[in-house]
């Protein structure tokens, strides 16, 4: 596992409609950050496959697929990629099970949207980092209590619940 920089790695943009992923560029840029954009679900995994990517902005209605696919190859990635989803047209359904599924935030296209996008996008980056900080944190803590043959516990006394380490 590799720790994620977060400036050098680009922004992937999956976004059909050519003036709105223009707009998303621009914003992400000024910003100071790295953009590939494409259009397609398909091109979108193709690129998931042979690249690394600080996160995606992912549009919710593409005309070629299911935007799920994308969310899934992100999450499949090590270290997991951060996905935001971008709608114009969302409503409360679409955005539970975007929740549901595990995007990182979910967002509608508003005034304020252009402005708000880079500090969005650097947040579920940062995470995302701190996640995978976190994860290997407790591999390496794992590892080193089996082979010192050591463990560790906690009581929560309120709940009076023990949790052990393996």
């Amino acid at each position: 596992m590799t720790k994620r920089p977060l400036p050098g790695l680009p922004i992937l943009i999956v976004e059909d409609d050519e003036g709105t992923a223009e707009l998303e560029r621009r914003a992400l840029t000024r910003s100071g950050r790295p953009v590939r954009i494409v259009g397609e679900v398909q091109a979108a995994l193709d690129l998931l496959l042979r690249e690394d990517f600080a996160a995606v902005l992912l549009d919710y209605n593409l005309p070629d697929g299911d935007p799920w696919l994308i969310l899934d190859a992100c999450q499949a990635k090590e270290p997991r990629i951060p996905v935001v989803i971008v709608t114009g047209m969302g409503n409360e359904r679409v955005a539970a099970e975007a929740l549901h599924r595990g995007v990182d935030e979910y967002l509608r296209k508003s005034e304020s949207f252009w402005d708000q996008l880079p500090g969005i996008v650097d947040r579920v980056s940062r995470l995302a980092n701190a996640e995978t900080s976190l994860r290997k944190e407790q591999e390496l803590l794992t590892e080193s209590q089996r082979l010192a043959r050591l463990g560790s516990w906690e009581w929560d006394i309120p709940s009076n619940r023990v949790i052990w380490s393996e």
